[in-house]
C-alpha cells in the first residue's frame, strides 16, 4: 500500500454490495502511498456492516506522506452501525491529506466517529474539501469529519447530521 496511484476514468461501484468492496487500508496494513483522483469521481460506493471500524473508500491512511487528492464520490452509502472511524472517501486518516476531494449526496452510518467525508482525523490534514451527504450516528458524529484533531481548511459542509452527543458540521 506504498504505491502512488492516479485515477484514469470515471468508476461506478454499484455492482458490489455489503463487504463485497475490499476497503483500501486496514489498520493491519495502511495506506501508506498517494492516490491522485485527476478531477474523476467514483460513483455508488458502498459498505455495509454491522460492528466493523475504519470504514471508508479507504479505510485506514497514515503517514506524512500519504496523499488522497482531486477525488470525487456521489452517491456513497456507507453503514457501519456499531463501528468506530466511518467515513465516505476515508475511515481513519493518521497524519496523511486529503485535499481537493467531495463527497455529493448518499449516506454514512456509523456509531461513533463519523463524518460525510473522513471519521476520525489525527494528525492529518484535510483541505479544499466539501461533503453534501447525510450523516447518522450516536457521538462524535460530523457533517465533514467525525472527530478531528488535526488542521482543516477552505473546507464545507451542507449535509444533514444527526446524533446523540458531540455533533456538528
Amino acid at each position: 500500500w506504498d504505491k502512488h496511484f492516479q485515477l484514469a476514468a470515471d468508476l461506478n461501484l454499484a455492482a458490489y454490495t455489503g463487504e463485497q468492496f475490499n476497503l483500501i487500508g486496514t489498520m493491519r496494513e495502511k495506506f501508506v502511498g498517494t492516490f491522485d483522483g485527476a478531477g474523476h469521481t467514483i460513483a455508488n460506493f458502498t459498505y455495509d456492516s454491522m460492528f466493523a471500524n475504519d470504514i471508508g473508500l479507504f479505510g485506514y491512511v497514515s503517514g506524512f506522506g500519504a496523499r488522497i487528492e482531486d477525488l470525487g464520490l456521489i452517491d456513497p452509502n456507507v453503514a457501519a452501525r456499531y463501528g468506530f472511524s466511518s467515513g465516505a472517501l476515508v475511515g481513519c486518516l493518521e497524519e496523511g491529506t486529503v485535499a481537493g476531494c467531495f463527497v455529493e449526496g448518499g449516506t454514512v452510518t456509523g456509531h461513533a466517529q463519523t463524518g460525510g467525508l473522513v471519521g476520525y482525523c489525527y494528525d492529518g490534514t484535510i483541505a479544499n474539501c466539501h461533503s453534501t451527504g447525510t450523516v447518522v450516528g450516536q457521538n462524535k458524529i460530523g457533517g465533514l469529519v467525525g472527530m478531528n484533531f488535526g488542521q482543516l481548511s477552505g473546507c464545507y459542509t451542507l449535509g444533514s447530521v444527526t446524533g446523540q452527543y458531540d455533533v456538528g458540521g
